[in-house]
């Protein structure tokens, strides 16, 4: 899937790339510079709202969105009270942290093993139960989560269940590629649950 995304990025510059040559300086249209309403530009010609919405503006939304909930996240210290508050469900954390660790598990044997060192194709059709097993393990280990840190926030763990998954995790999966995200939170997962058990 990874590969038909890329694919289809690469055709859209190769495109915008020879837009851009067709255009000379000073011919980039916008509907109100048209003299009647309704006119398309001349072929050849790229507008103004092809200019804007390139990849730059896409990820300046991710960065934006992942710095504001990684600061919401430290301002409530989020972290520390699941480590170190005594308010926060052990009971509940426990089962977050168990099924989190099965999220990580078939994550790594769908991604690393059977992507890359097998070779295979990895989608939805090949692997139905698998993506099944990690939806509801990634469910369970979000309501788990709220569950667990409710004690101490009350309705506002919901707002930050949703910094976590949403604001933290999605926007780095859009931001790296999977070289970069698949370590890194690995790293980060085994260095919560290392400071969890200590």
């Amino acid at each position: 899937m990874s590969r038909s995304v890329e694919a289809t990025r690469r055709r859209l510059n190769e495109e915008r790339m020879s837009n851009d040559m067709e255009t000379q300086p000073g011919q980039i249209f916008t509907s109100s510079s048209s003299s009647q309403p309704g006119q398309e530009p001349p072929p050849g010609h790229q507008t103004l709202e092809i200019e804007l919405d390139s990849p730059l503006k896409r990820n300046f939304k991710a960065l934006l969105v992942l710095a504001v909930s990684v600061y919401g996240l430290r301002e409530a210290k989020l972290l520390e009270n699941l480590l170190w508050n005594k308010r926060v469900g052990s009971t509940a954390l426990a089962v977050a942290v168990a099924a989190s660790s099965v999220f990580v598990l078939l994550w790594a044997y769908l991604d690393v093993y059977v992507g890359t060192v097998q070779g295979q194709k990895v989608g939805y059709p090949e692997a139905r139960r698998v993506t099944h097993t990690l939806l509801l393990s990634l469910l369970l280990t979000l309501v788990s989560l709220t569950v667990a840190i409710w004690p101490v926030y009350q309705a506002a763990a919901l707002v930050y269940v949703c910094m976590v998954s949403y604001g933290v995790m999605f926007q780095v999966v859009i931001l790296l590629p999977a070289s970069v995200y698949n370590p890194l939170f690995f790293c980060a997962y085994a260095g919560f649950v290392y400071m969890w058990i200590r």
